[in-house]
C-alpha cells in the first residue's frame, strides 16, 4: 500500500497480500427423466501454497473425486476448520460422504429450484434450473450466479463512507499540523478541496474500475480498454500529464505530487509555489500513512476500522475467494451456453470463480433440450427437432390452454406421409384468442409449425 499514491487508497485500503485461505469446490448435476437433479458438491479449504488438484496430479477435480466416488462411507465430522467451511452445506444436505482423498461430498436431489449451498463471507449463490415439456420433447435453461457482491446501492453506498473517512480524516490531520494554526482561509480551501473535489475523484475512479474492470477474468472483458480508461481520467482531471497504463512506484508518486499541487492551489498558494509543509510531508509514503492514522485517531477510529468498512469494496483483489469447476453430465448439445461442451463425454464444464468482494459475481447458463425420439420418428419419420427444440418448447408454453390443446391433437394426427409439409403449413388456430399477436395469427404457418417444417427442410439437404 506504501508504494502507491495518496489518490488510490479507496482501492488498496483492505487489501492483504499472501497467506490467504481459498476454498476450491466440484459441482456435479445430473438430471433425471423425472425432472428432478441430483447434484453434489465436493469442497476443500486450502491456503495460498497448497497444491491444486491439477497442480499436483494433473487430473482434473472431477476425475480425482469420480474415481474414489464409490470407496465411501458416511463421515464423522470433519476437523474444526472443515466443519466451519461447511456448516451451509451440512444445513442444506445433512452429513457428507468421506471420499479416500480426505476430501468430503454432500449430495442431493432437487427440483426447479437448486439450493444456495456456496457461501462465502454471508454471499450465497442463486441456482435454478427450468424444465418445459411438450410431447416432441422437454427443453432445459440452468442459470446459476456464483457468490458475490449483489446489492450495488449498498456498495456505492459503502463507497461514499470510505471515501468520506479518508477526506475527514486527512483534513483532520491538517488542522493539527502547527503551520496551519490560526490559518482558517487556507483550512476553509483544503476541506473544500478534500471533501468536494478529491472525493468525487476518488469516487469516480473507483466506480470507473469498478464497472469496467470487476469483470476482468471474463476473457471477453477488454483488459485494455479498463486501464486506458482510467488512464485518460487521470489526464483529464490533471493527476498526470501523461497516460499511465501500467502505473510504477515512480509514476505513483507523480500522481501524487499533482494531487498535493491541486491541494496547494485550493488553499491559496500559486502553481509555482513550494508546497506547504503540511502537503510537502506528505510526499513520503510512510508520512502519509501516519498523517491519515492521525486523523482518524482524532474521530476514535484507527486504520483497522478504515480497513474493515473498505473490505467489502474490495474483497480478494488478487484472487478469488474461491474457485473450482461446475458441471452438467449426460445432456444433449446445448444452443447456448457460456460453459465448454465436450461431446465425447456429454457434459458441460465451466470453471467457476466466486469473491466476497470487488469481482462482480459469475453467472454460469445453458440452455438445452431433449427431445421424445419415439414420439417424433412416429409423427415426422425421424428426429427433427434437436437444436430448435428450446425455441419449439418456449413457442408451446406461450399458448393458451386451448391453443396447446388445439395443437397437440392436431400434431399427434400427423404421420410421416408426403403431405406432411402441406399439413403443417395449412395449420390454423380456430377462433380468435386475444393472447395471440396480429402478426402471429396473420402468418401462416404457425411458429410451431414453421419449427418443424425448418428442421425438415434442413434435414433432407
Amino acid at each position: 500500500m506504501r508504494q502507491h499514491s495518496l489518490l488510490v487508497y479507496p482501492l488498496l485500503l483492505s487489501v492483504a497480500i499472501g497467506g490467504c485461505t481459498k476454498k476450491r469446490f466440484e459441482v456435479v448435476m445430473e438430471l433425471a427423466p423425472d425432472g428432478t437433479v441430483r447434484r453434489s458438491v465436493t469442497l476443500e479449504t486450502q491456503t495460498d501454497d497448497t497444491p491444486t488438484d491439477h497442480q499436483s496430479s494433473g487430473a482434473s477435480g472431477t476425475e480425482a473425486t469420480e474415481t474414489v466416488g464409490t470407496a465411501s462411507e458416511k463421515a464423522a465430522p470433519p476437523n474444526a476448520s472443515a466443519s466451519g467451511d461447511t456448516d451451509v452445506l451440512r444445513a442444506v444436505y445433512g452429513e457428507p460422504t468421506r471420499l479416500a482423498n480426505g476430501k468430503y461430498r454432500f449430495s442431493g436431489v432437487f427440483t426447479g429450484e437448486l439450493p444456495a449451498d456456496l457461501e462465502i463471507e454471508g454471499l450465497k449463490n442463486h441456482a435454478r434450473l427450468d424444465v418445459s415439456s411438450s410431447a416432441l420433447g422437454r427443453s432445459m435453461t440452468y442459470i446459476e450466479r456464483m457468490p458475490g457482491q449483489v446489492q450495488m446501492v449498498d456498495i456505492a453506498r459503502k463507497a461514499c463512507e470510505v471515501a468520506d473517512l479518508i477526506t475527514q480524516a486527512l483534513f483532520g490531520y491538517a488542522v493539527q499540523h502547527p503551520d496551519l494554526r490560526d490559518q482558517p482561509e487556507r483550512l476553509k480551501g483544503l476541506k473544500s478541496f478534500l471533501e468536494g473535489e478529491l472525493r468525487d475523484d476518488m469516487l469516480n475512479l473507483g466506480l470507473l474500475f469498478w464497472i469496467e474492470c470487476a469483470s476482468i477474468d471474463n476473457p471477453e472483458t477488454d483488459k485494455g480498454g479498463c486501464y486506458c480508461r482510467i488512464a485518460s481520467y487521470l489526464v483529464e482531471r490533471g493527476y498526470a500529464d501523461k497516460f499511465m497504463l501500467d502505473v510504477d512506484e515512480g509514476e505513483s508518486r507523480s500522481i501524487t505530487e499533482a494531487t498535493l499541487r491541486k491541494a496547494a492551489v485550493a488553499m491559496g498558494y500559486g502553481r509555482d509555489e513550494d508546497l506547504p509543509a503540511v502537503l510537502a510531508e506528505l510526499r513520503d509514503a510512510d508520512r502519509r500513512e501516519a498523517a491519515l492514522e492521525m486523523g482518524l485517531a482524532a474521530m476514535g477510529m484507527t486504520m483497522d476500522d478504515l480497513s474493515e468498512k473498505a473490505g467489502p469494496l474490495i474483497g480478494d483483489l488478487f484472487g478469488p475467494d474461491m474457485e473450482g469447476v461446475v458441471i452438467w453430465k449426460g445432456i444433449s448439445a446445448p444452443p447456448a451456453t457460456n460453459g465448454t461442451w465436450d461431446a465425447e463425454s456429454h457434459e458441460i464444464r465451466w470453471r467457476a470463480r466466486s469473491s466476497s468482494g470487488f469481482y462482480l459475481p459469475q453467472i454460469l447458463y445453458a440452455h438445452w433440450g431433449e427431445p421424445d425420439a419415439a414420439f417424433q420418428n412416429e409423427h415426422f419419420g425421424k428426429t427433427v427437432l434437436t437444436d430448435g427444440l428450446p425455441d419449439y418448447i418456449a413457442w408451446h408454453d406461450s399458448l393458451t390452454p386451448q391453443q396447446q390443446t388445439e395443437w397437440d391433437a392436431f400434431v399427434d394426427t400427423l404421420t410421416p406421409e408426403p403431405i406432411l409439409a402441406t399439413k403443417l403449413r395449412g395449420f390454423k388456430f380456430t377462433g380468435s384468442d386475444r393472447s395471440t399477436s396480429p402478426e402471429e395469427a396473420a402468418s401462416a404457418p404457425v411458429k410451431g409449425a414453421r419449427l418443424i417444417l425448418g428442421a425438415l427442410t434442413t434435414e433432407a439437404k
